[in-house]
């Protein structure tokens, strides 16, 4: 038909809180910036936080998408380090403990009961900023 276009071949379906800059969910963001087509994670400790609710159930998870994510720490800095979900309520229903996992092309979280919440995804501090990107946040 000569249409010319610039489609990418991506189609986001009905779990999709974000893909590919289709901000479906309304995330906000501190520490973190919206491109063209992902999420750049450039802070010490970035938070997104959804501003719509979605219905999870205990054979679904919640999965992050990317490219490159990491976080750097500084010398003399300890404890335990986790990426945590919290609701609506701010009370965490999820956690992945940095360092056991890596999280470079994305990670995921398990919820262990039926829940209707706004998803809160938590990076912690890291001193030297996290990196990277995220193109997808979907629940499947």
């Amino acid at each position: 038909m000569g249409i010319i276009g610039s489609f990418q071949g991506w189609v986001g379906d009905a779990g999709d809180l974000y893909i590919n800059g289709a901000n479906n969910a309304g995330f906000t963001l501190n520490g973190a910036s919206f491109l063209q087509d992902r999420i750049s994670l450039s802070n010490v400790g970035p938070d997104i936080i959804s501003t719509k609710s979605y219905t999870m159930t205990t054979s679904q998870k919640l999965y992050v998408k990317g490219i490159d994510i990491a976080g750097s720490f500084g010398a003399g800095q300890s404890g335990s380090r986790y990426i945590t979900l919290r609701d609506n309520d701010n009370i965490t229903l999820a956690s992945i403990k940095l360092g056991d996992v890596s999280i470079s092309s994305g990670f995921s979280f398990t919820i262990n009961r039926n829940l209707t919440f706004a998803p809160k995804i938590l990076f912690p501090y890291a001193a030297n900023n996290w990196r990277g990107y995220i193109t997808r946040i979907y629940i499947a």
